[in-house]
C-alpha cells in the first residue's frame, strides 16, 4: 500500500467549486480521488510514467495504470491533470511552526507547506498549542501536513538540575508530545544524562542540538534519534577541542573547521550508522546564515520571499 501522493504544481490550487478552494480541503478522506492523464514521478527509479491514471481512497493509492486500463466509481472526484506531474509528498524534517498562543499564524505556515507539496513535517520548536494543532489536522478541521511535534525545548536555561530534566521528560511524555527537542545553550552533562535515561524509560526519542558538554561522540552513545544542523560534527573532529574557549570555536564549529581531522570522518559516519542515528543537515539554513558573498538585499530579493511578511523581511535584513 503506497502513501497518497501530493501534486507539485498549480494543480494544488484547482477547485471543485466556484469558490476556488484547494480541492483536498473539499474532498472527504473517504472520497475516491482520481488523477487522469498525469505524469507520475515515482521516485524509486529514474523515470517518468506518462499518461497515467492514479486512484486513491481513504488516503491510500489503490491503482496506478496507463489511461484506459483502470476503472473507478462514477461519483469519484476526477481531476484532469493533463500537463501536470504527480510525485510522493515531501517531508520537512526540521520545521518550525510558530510557538505562539494563536493558531492563525500556525495555519499560515501549514498552508505554505501543503501548497508546496510538503505532506509531513517534524516540528522542532514545540509549544503547548501544537498538541491542539496536531489534533485539528488529524480531524480535518485544519488543512495541513502530517505533524510530528516536539515539546518545548530543553536547554541549559530552563533545565538547571538532573531532577528538573527527568521531570520535564515525564511531563512531555504525559502531555503527548512526539519527541524531546534539545536546544542551546546546552544541558549540563548531568542533566543530559538524566534526560537520556528518563527518555528511554518512558520510550520517548530525543533529537536536535548537541550540548558542548556532551559532544558528538557522547550524543551518539546516548542514542539520539537525529542530530540536527550536523551539530558537534566539526568539534568532534578537532583534536584538543576541550581546551578551546567556546567563543573561539564558533557556531557549529565555524571558527575551527580548518583544524578538523578529516581522516576521522569515516569513523564518525560509521558510528552514526551503527547507532541508527539520522542526520538533518539543514543545508539551506547554513547557506543563508554563513553566506559572506551574499548580501541581505540579495537574499531578500529571492522569489520565495514574496511569502514573507514585509515586517519580518525587514527584521531579517
Amino acid at each position: 500500500m503506497k502513501p497518497i501522493l501530493a501534486l507539485i504544481s498549480t494543480l494544488c490550487l484547482l477547485s471543485c467549486s466556484p469558490e476556488h478552494k484547494p480541492f483536498l480541503a473539499l474532498a472527504p478522506l473517504q472520497t475516491e480521488i482520481v488523477f487522469k492523464n498525469v505524469s507520475v514521478i515515482p521516485m524509486d527509479r529514474d523515470t517518468i510514467l506518462e499518461n497515467q491514471v492514479v486512484v486513491a481512497k481513504n488516503g491510500v493509492i489503490t491503482a496506478i495504470a496507463d489511461t484506459g486500463k483502470v476503472s473507478y466509481n462514477s461519483d469519484a472526484l476526477v481531476i484532469d491533470a493533463t500537463g501536470k506531474y504527480l510525485m510522493p509528498g515531501l517531508a520537512e524534517m526540521h520545521a518550525h511552526v510558530p510557538p505562539v498562543d494563536d493558531l492563525a499564524p500556525m495555519e499560515e505556515v501549514l498552508a505554505l507547506f501543503v501548497l508546496n507539496g510538503v505532506t509531513t513535517i517534524r516540528g522542532m520548536l514545540g509549544h503547548p498549542r501544537h498538541l491542539e494543532l496536531r489534533s485539528k489536522i488529524r480531524s480535518g478541521e485544519i488543512t495541513g501536513p502530517r505533524f510530528y511535534t516536539a515539546g518545548p525545548p530543553l536547554d541549559g536555561d530552563n533545565i538547571k538540575t538532573p531532577a528538573e530534566a527527568g521531570a520535564a521528560v515525564r511531563a512531555q511524555k504525559q502531555a503527548g508530545y512526539d519527541f524531546i527537542k534539545i536546544l542551546m545553550p546546552g544541558l549540563s552533562k548531568a542533566c543530559f544524562d538524566t534526560m537520556a535515561v528518563t527518555a528511554k524509560e518512558v520510550e520517548m526519542s530525543f533529537a536536535g542540538h548537541v550540548p558542548p558538554q556532551v559532544g558528538v561522540w557522547g550524543a551518539i552513545e546516548a542514542g539520539y534519534a537525529t542530530i540536527d544542523h550536523m551539530d558537534g560534527f566539526i568539534e568532534g573532529l578537532v583534536p584538543g577541542i576541550e581546551h578551546l574557549p567556546t567563543d573561539d570555536v564558533g557556531l557549529f564549529g565555524m571558527f575551527v573547521a580548518e583544524k578538523a581531522d578529516t581522516a576521522q570522518i569515516p569513523k564518525l559516519v560509521q558510528a552514526l550508522l551503527d547507532h541508527h542515528i539520522a542526520v538533518v543537515p539543514t543545508q539551506s539554513l547554513a547557506e543563508r546564515w554563513f553566506a559572506p558573498d551574499r548580501s541581505a538585499e540579495a537574499l531578500a530579493a529571492e522569489p520565495e520571499m514574496k511569502y514573507v511578511k514585509p515586517r519580518d523581511l525587514k527584521n531579517w535584513a
